[in-house]
């Protein structure tokens, strides 16, 4: 979030699969989009600039959304010794993890700190609910954690809840709000997995005991880092990372761009259909969405990967 000419690509999912890329500076922040099209190929963004983070080397997979109008930047890793110095790794660069936890009132410039995670957590996946800000999984530097957790702005600080654990650990992974029920896909079951995760699973947040139940996964490959949305009474998923191991043992990303479809069956989240729908453009792992009417934007940096 510090770099504040960072180039982003944004590419249009539309039912019609007709695409527009838009070039986005990364620390801007989309506040209102208006999804209704004045002709087809066509959306109207309004971005507004929001103040830095307090840590200047800013946060990569922190768990973000929002709660009470309230913008919530939990935990989240950087490297404090630059990765690279003069023009090669830095041998003293160290991913390091933390459990800050910063918000950002609505109409307001200055970010405050809040209660801290109660461990150093990142890499999760973050909903956004009416209730607050969902976050599931992630890892630390020694292992991948099943737990869920809601934050909740509330009387000037964040309010922590527990939720019902994952069926297990997942970090790189991805969930999207369809109705009252999370779905969550893909992902990497510990920091040794030389696998990628084929897992979709499901938690009705409106359930008087809700728990998650395992779902049929997507026909295609599993993934770290899958792009999910919801839309038009679906849950989409896009490209992502398939892990595939050489005959040394490494392990290697393939950047997929492929796309499927889940229809819910009406009034039954947990049972539906997988349809293949078109792929995206270039890969876009990791990548954050937002969706609207019929369309949904995903944000990615430009990738090179073939």
């Amino acid at each position: 979030m510090s770099g504040r000419f960072a180039e982003r690509t944004t590419f249009l999912i539309e039912r019609k699969v007709k695409y527009l890329y838009l070039f986005l500076p990364v620390i801007f922040f989309l506040v209102t989009a208006d999804l209704k099209a004045r002709e087809a190929g066509t959306q109207i963004l309004k971005w507004r600039e929001l103040s830095d983070l307090p840590d200047t080397r800013g946060v990569a997979g922190a768990f973000s959304g929002v709660s009470n109008d309230v913008l919530i930047v939990a935990g989240g890793t950087n490297f404090p010794e630059p990765l690279f110095k003069d023009g090669q790794v830095n041998p003293k660069a160290k991913k390091t993890w933390y459990d800050t936890v910063y918000v950002l009132k609505s109409g307001k410039d200055d970010w405050q700190t809040a209660e801290p995670l109660p461990y150093p957590l990142g890499y999760g996946a973050s909903v956004t609910t009416p209730e607050g800000l969902v976050c599931i999984g992630g890892s630390n530097a020694r292992e991948h954690f099943s737990e869920v957790f809601l934050l909740e702005f509330s009387a000037g600080n964040i309010k922590r809840t527990s939720l019902p654990a994952l069926p297990g650990p997942a970090a790189h992974t991805a969930g999207a709000l369809l109705g009252n029920t999370i779905y969550v896909a893909g992902g990497q079951s510990s920091p040794d997995s030389k696998e990628a995760m084929k897992n979709f699973w499901a938690l009705d947040l409106s359930r008087e005991d809700p728990c998650w139940h395992i779902l049929e996964p997507w026909p295609g490959p599993g993934r770290i880092l899958p792009v999910v949305a919801v839309q038009d009474g679906s849950f989409f998923l896009f490209s992502g990372c398939e892990l595939l191991t050489d005959e040394n043992g490494n392990v290697h990303r393939k950047y997929l761009t492929d796309g499927y479809r889940f229809t819910p069956h009406k009034g039954k989240p947990f049972t539906g259909r997988w349809t293949r729908v078109a792929d995206v453009p270039i890969p876009v792992a990791g990548a954050p969405t937002c969706a609207g009417g019929r369309r949904a934007s995903a944000f990615s940096e430009p990738s090179s990967a073939p």
